[in-house]
């Protein structure tokens, strides 16, 4: 009798570990691993109209227990957040180094001489837009926020 109760404690834990390994792991914006999800129904029409013929799209939850899409959008790399109705509420874009505005890249490369860019991106909401990087800088990850005019106006420690 203990060995068949060994046996199916034995195989109840195999199944376990099995099925929590089979989870897709993405990564959100700030690098937090999160499962993907099945993308809440307004939120998936309200991305499908306004991105059509985007590709690689995946929903994750955040660590605001927020669903953001990942997505590649004319070729570029986009990450998106939708309102339970539907609506947009932010978009960031990826961007190459040389569409960055040019007062901040030499902000960057002459105040801080940064060690590595990770991201170049672009924030748009319904509230404002602005240019953002996040960067490795004396061993930590910091964020910096620029205006449209490549000014600076935030940084703060991101990790």
């Amino acid at each position: 009798m203990k060995k068949i109760i060994a046996l199916f404690v034995f195989a109840v834990s195999a199944a376990t570990v099995f099925a929590q390994t089979q989870t897709t792991q993405q990564p959100s914006n700030n690098d937090t691993i999160v499962s993907e999800i099945a993308p809440p129904p307004q939120m998936e029409a309200a991305f499908n109209k306004m991105f059509k013929g985007a590709t690689n799209a995946h929903w994750n939850m955040d660590n605001m227990d927020a669903p953001i899409v990942s997505f590649v959008f004319g070729g570029k790399n986009m990450q998106a957040l939708f309102a339970a109705d539907g609506s947009l509420i932010w978009k960031e874009t990826d961007l190459a180094v040389t569409e960055f505005p040019k007062a901040a890249n030499d902000y960057l490369a002459t105040v801080l001489n940064p060690h590595e860019i990770i991201r170049y991106y672009k924030f748009e909401s319904v509230k404002n837009s602005d240019y953002e990087v996040d960067m490795k800088w004396n061993g930590h990850v910091y964020w910096f926020q620029f205006d449209l005019d490549g000014k600076l106006t935030s940084r703060k420690l991101k990790m």
